[in-house]
């Protein structure tokens, strides 16, 4: 993905799809899979059916890849572009939202992790 590219495509996104996209970040530094209902729940986003069919839309630009074994979504891959950015698109796009700051700290805490701790794993993982 170029520059210009995830420019557009963060000009497009859904803070949803944000989510599910930082979500699958989030799996990928902690090396574990999760399950697609319990996130959904979690994170509150609408269906289960709307988070595979966001990730099934992002597979086919090969931004994300996941394999999913009943509803256990297990990502192996992230776009590095995506990986790097998306700290700063969060920021942004929860800043005057109160509601979103609060999905952005249950995803955090869904992975055990401090709000807004995103640092980046060894660049392998993401390749």
């Amino acid at each position: 993905m170029t520059s210009d590219q995830l420019t557009k495509f963060y000009s497009r996104i859904s803070f949803y799809g944000l989510m599910i996209l930082y979500g699958i970040k989030l799996s990928l530094e902690k090396r574990i899979a999760f399950d697609r209902d319990d996130f959904v729940k979690t994170v509150k986003i609408d269906s289960s059916e709307y988070m595979v069919g966001f990730l099934v839309a992002c597979t086919s630009f090969d931004i994300v890849r996941f394999n999913m074994k009943g509803k256990v979504i297990t990502a192996t891959y992230l776009d590095p572009l995506i990986v790097q950015t998306i700290q700063t698109e969060i920021e942004e796009m929860a800043k005057p939202n109160e509601i979103w700051q609060n999905w952005v700290t249950l995803i955090n805490e869904y992975f055990e992790l401090p709000f807004l701790s995103i640092a980046s794993p060894p660049a392998s993982v993401y390749h």
